[in-house]
């Protein structure tokens, strides 16, 4: 069986997922954060994941992550992270038949959280833009299983 994990940036998606791989005895589990995915395998041409965006734009980066998931989506026991933006129509098609759990934090704790980090280039947006994105993820995040924060 397979997982991941979505919500907006900020939300704890990471967190979580470090949380359930030390809490559990899943040895037989393989833990991915897809952004940290993406960061190694790109880490010597930027000093950063957000300098990557920045650099490349956020369509070049979403055709990134579409096809490390692609890679990633015939493998059996996996425990993924999704980016904040990761879920459209076309990964959720992809990710049909692993089970997506929400982590279901509120706009404000996790703009609270991403508002000073410099490495995140959709805080350069705003936080009235930042609110509209939140509200538009919502419709795919709302049909996987809502995890509190």
């Amino acid at each position: 069986m397979n997982y991941f994990i979505c919500g907006f940036s900020g939300a704890g998606k990471s967190y979580l997922l470090k949380s359930i791989e030390q809490s559990y005895e899943l040895k037989n589990y393989h833990f991915i954060d897809l952004d940290f995915l993406i960061d190694q395998k790109f880490a010597t041409e930027f000093d950063s994941l957000g300098a990557m965006i920045e650099k490349i734009g956020f369509e070049t980066f979403r055709t990134m992550e579409f096809k490390e998931i692609k890679a990633l989506h015939k493998q059996r026991n996996v425990f993924m992270a999704l980016g904040g933006g990761t879920l459209n129509e076309q990964t959720e098609l992809l990710l049909k038949d692993w089970t997506g759990l929400w982590l279901d934090t509120s706009f404000d704790d996790c703009f609270d959280r991403i508002k000073d980090d410099e490495n995140r280039p959709l805080v350069k947006l705003g936080e009235k833009r930042l609110g509209e994105l939140y509200s538009e993820r919502l419709q795919y995040y709302k049909k996987h299983q809502r995890v509190s924060n």
